[in-house]
């Protein structure tokens, strides 16, 4: 889906957007890149969010603008929401209620944890944020900012409670159609390569009768992007030599679905990494076969996406570690 905001023509805007690509996530909580490659996913999934929920054009392009921006105050270091609040002016970004937004779009995770202690936070801090912020926006959004949760947006604790909480108190103005992303597949793979004869060869695998891929799947409840790429690798090929670790991420792809009825949003983060000496597989029975291919191969190997061909490409650009 592409984003069209005057945020993304705004100099002063796309010059601290662009530093936000040197601001490091933490992979427990985020499988994005970066902060940059979180805002942008956030954003898109904000807009899949508002048409799931007949949101009207000002909604929409509130929620699209808060994804781009909400994080924006990391580029001063610090991940408090009351700094991206404070540069919202240079961005010429002042109406109250998106201010607003913004200030709270985080606080599921600050009253869980008050809750969490004992201290919940009380009727009067609700209904003061009621009184500032559209919850049912306000909600949507932070589905939307769990866009690269691990595991999918549902294995987050505060934005589940945060969610229930909203609802029984009253403050959402309609039901939340949140099955847009309820499905939302989180996967991570895997380039593996060799050397061979003073070249790469990344390994393939075959599932599907005429089509090859690369090792991947499903990010499970409290894995890491890496941990989840090792274990599809080893889960798919049957790999019994020594783990290529640390990974090196290359590259991701995002793609949308059917499933169910429901719009289902799918993206794999691919790493690399070279395995050394002698390498052994016990394929299991689900592969059909694995094979070894040169660069020049990869250009031409029918493959299960033609999106896929540029991963298995820059996997060739990795050195040989």
């Amino acid at each position: 889906m592409t984003l069209h905001s005057p945020l993304l023509e705004n100099p002063a805007f796309l010059a601290d957007f662009e530093r936000l690509r040197d601001v490091s996530l933490n992979p427990a909580r985020h499988t994005s890149a970066n902060a940059h490659e979180h805002s942008m996913g956030v954003a898109t999934r904000a807009l899949s969010l508002a048409a799931a929920n007949g949101c009207t054009a000002g909604q929409t392009s509130v929620l699209r603008d808060l994804g781009l921006v909400h994080d924006i105050g990391k580029v001063e270091g610090t991940t408090s929401p009351a700094k991206s609040v404070e540069l919202l002016p240079r961005y010429g970004l002042i109406d109250p209620p998106f201010v607003e937004l913004v200030r709270y779009h985080d606080v599921n995770l600050p009253w869980h944890i008050s809750l969490g202690r004992g201290e919940p936070p009380t009727d009067k801090a609700w209904r003061k944020m009621a009184g500032r912020v559209d919850v049912y926006l306000l909600c949507l959004f932070m589905v939307a900012d769990r866009v690269d949760c691990p595991g999918g947006w549902r294995q987050n604790p505060p934005l589940v409670w945060f969610l229930a909480e909203a609802e029984r108190r009253g403050f959402l103005a309609a039901p939340l159609h949140l099955d847009v992303s309820a499905d939302d597949e989180n996967c991570a793979g895997v380039a593996l390569l060799r050397e061979r004869q003073g070249q790469p060869e990344v390994l393939m695998l075959r599932v599907r009768p005429d089509t090859w891929e690369l090792p991947k799947g499903h990010v499970e409840k409290d894995e890491t992007l890496e941990q989840a790429a090792v274990r599809e690798l080893v889960e798919e090929t049957g790999l019994r030599s020594h783990l290529p670790l640390p990974l090196c991420r290359i590259d991701s792809l995002e793609y949308t679905f059917e499933r169910g009825g429901a719009r289902v949003q799918k993206r794999v983060t691919y790493f690399a990494g070279f395995v050394h000496g002698e390498v052994t597989f016990e394929r299991p029975a689900r592969t059909k076969e694995l094979r070894w291919i040169g660069e020049d191969e990869a250009r031409d190997l029918p493959l299960v996406s033609d999106d896929l061909r540029k991963i298995v490409l820059n996997a060739f650009k990795v050195p040989h570690a």
